[in-house]
């Protein structure tokens, strides 16, 4: 097995308005929020780290929209912005805290 090492680097965004940060918010929560177990992620206090495919966590974010009753608007908001976010090799790493 090989060893894999990276150095993690954040740039720190706008915070979001309504519904991103509500989605945001619940997925710094539970981050098993939405779909199976295609995910890894760790937090401690006000701090979480997340690695999702982008596909995964749009499909997370509409499913999240379904459960919640969001707006066509509001929908397209969310999945915009996360569209939106920069990816490496069609992963996206966030970092949540309060």
């Amino acid at each position: 097995m090989g060893l894999s090492i990276g150095v993690v680097t954040i740039e720190y965004l706008a915070e979001p308005q309504t519904p991103v940060s509500d989605f945001l918010k619940d997925l710094a929560m539970d981050p098993a929020l939405g779909l199976d177990g295609e995910h890894w992620g760790g937090g401690w206090g006000e701090n979480t780290f997340l690695e999702f495919e982008q596909a995964a966590l749009l499909e997370r974010a509409d499913n999240w929209c379904t459960e919640r009753g969001i707006s066509a608007t509001g929908r397209a908001a969310l999945t915009t912005w996360i569209s939106g976010l920069p990816d490496r090799d069609g992963y996206v790493m966030l970092h949540l805290g309060y």
